[in-house]
């Protein structure tokens, strides 16, 4: 069984027309819309697009976000540097933390006029610490090449002390042969024998060939009677002479410790002997 259709009576309307209005609406309006002269309701007014807008009583109002200060982003870039570049921070250390100080002074909530006082705060730190540590580096580094420049100074005078007594222990032993040389003289021109009477060889001219009227020792010989000053590399007072009998003598140098023994007993011997043996 099929439902009777109900007419299509917009089909008779004319264009742009729907359907009327049921029986008892309202008459249509076309000034209850935007923008058709729009009246607010009773009791509200009608909103002013030039004041600023006041938030509902019990709620915050909004307030504008606050630049980041470029003192605290500065400060936070030369930390940094510094941590990368640790020797850059003896100079930028300090420029960093000035910039840091006055980010963190300019945004100090809550009337700072711009943000980013943690920035500030972490430049200053970084700039700072790497200052301290680029400081204490240096403080280290002077200390150790003064150290080793001292050192070496040390070393230097260490090594000409030991070269001072290098030359004069080699002195020592060539002024002890050059005596024992005048002190064989002696012995041939005094008939063998190291007793009184012989000629004075300290001028060391004649080779052990001393005319009869030439100067004689008197008394016990002497070194002054073998050798004068100008003769040895050291002093006079530095070496001494020992008689033991007329054949055999020891002389020493009292500097070095060293003495050479002449034995003329059978042959021409002679023996060095060195205090570092």
């Amino acid at each position: 069984m099929t439902e009777p259709r109900m007419p299509d009576s917009s089909r008779n309307l004319p264009r742009g027309q729907g359907y009327p209005p049921p029986p008892g609406a309202p008459p249509h309006r076309q000034d209850a819309y935007p923008g058709n002269n729009y009246a607010p309701p009773p009791g509200y007014a009608a909103p002013n697009p030039q004041q600023p807008y006041n938030a509902p009583p019990g709620m915050y109002p909004v307030r504008p976000a606050k630049p980041t200060s470029g003192k605290a982003i500065a400060s936070l870039v030369i930390g940094g540097v510094c941590v990368f570049f640790w020797p850059v921070a003896i100079l930028a250390g300090p420029v960093g933390f000035w910039f840091g100080m006055r980010g963190m002074k300019e945004s100090k909530q809550p009337n700072g006029r711009f943000s980013g006082w943690g920035l500030g705060l972490a430049g200053t730190i970084m700039s700072a610490v790497m200052f301290v540590m680029c400081v204490g580096i240096g403080i280290l580094f002077v200390g150790l090449f003064a150290f080793a420049g001292n050192e070496m100074k040390h070393e230097r005078a260490r090594q000409q002390e030991i070269r001072a007594e290098e030359r004069k222990a080699e002195n020592a032993e060539i002024d002890l042969f050059m005596i024992e040389e005048r002190l064989y003289r002696y012995y041939i021109d005094n008939n063998r024998s190291l007793g009184p009477g012989g000629p004075i060889v300290k001028d060391g001219e004649h080779d052990g060939l001393y005319p009869d009227d030439h100067p004689k020792v008197e008394g016990e010989l002497k070194l002054t009677d073998l050798v004068r000053d100008q003769d040895l590399h050291g002093k006079m007072g530095e070496y001494s002479l020992k008689l033991q009998g007329d054949k055999r003598a020891t002389i020493r140098a009292t500097t070095t410790g060293d003495e050479l023994t002449a034995d003329y007993n059978l042959t021409r011997d002679t023996r060095i002997k060195r205090a570092s043996d």
